[in-house]
């Protein structure tokens, strides 16, 4: 029995890392805007997640480590896009509230997981279009609102794929069960 629980624990941190490596391939590797999973991860690691540490540490690392590669391929003129901006604390924090959101989930059904992406969603896009706003000097209420506005198409892009990783987890982690009891 013993053995058996510590195998599964093992797959359990062995799917959890594949996660983490892919969210940053995934983030590395050229993307459209708002295409990357980290907000995914961050719901994610919320739900499931035992150690709140970890839950929040591991989607804002991965920003921070992929936003320092994409900052040298920036500096370096491999790229376009510096990885540090004005923004990146304001984006690290509105991960932190996909964390958060995560970490309330009641049960981890499609239900709660949709509205749960959704919400990060709109936290996500209610945080970094305020600080865009502010930041960037769109002065008085119409700057607002077209800060708003301007993000509206980047809106569907990242936040409804959410849910996908915890099916795409609980799949894996069912084929794996599937081995154990099988050995």
């Amino acid at each position: 029995m013993k053995h058996s629980l510590q195998t599964q624990t093992t797959y359990t941190w062995l799917l959890l890392v594949g996660v983490l490596v892919i969210t940053i391939i995934a983030r590395l590797y050229p993307h459209p805007y708002n295409f990357a999973p980290v907000g995914a991860l961050a719901l994610f690691a919320g739900a499931m997640f035992q150690n709140r540490i970890l839950a929040y540490l591991a989607p804002v690392l991965c920003m921070f480590a992929t936003d320092s590669i994409l900052h040298l391929q920036y500096l370096t003129h491999f790229s376009n896009w510096p990885g540090y901006h004005p923004l990146m604390f304001t984006v690290y924090a509105a991960i932190a509230v996909s964390v958060f959101i995560g970490s309330y989930l009641p049960n981890i059904r499609w239900q709660n997981v949709l509205g749960g992406a959704l919400c990060c969603a709109l936290a996500f896009f209610i945080i970094t279009n305020f600080a865009h706003w502010l930041v960037y000097g769109n002065y008085g209420w119409q700057g607002l609102i077209k800060s708003y506005t301007d993000a509206v198409p980047f809106f569907p892009d990242e936040h409804f794929r959410r849910p996908c990783l915890f099916r795409d987890y609980f799949l894996a982690r069912m084929h794996l069960s599937g081995n154990i009891a099988q050995n």
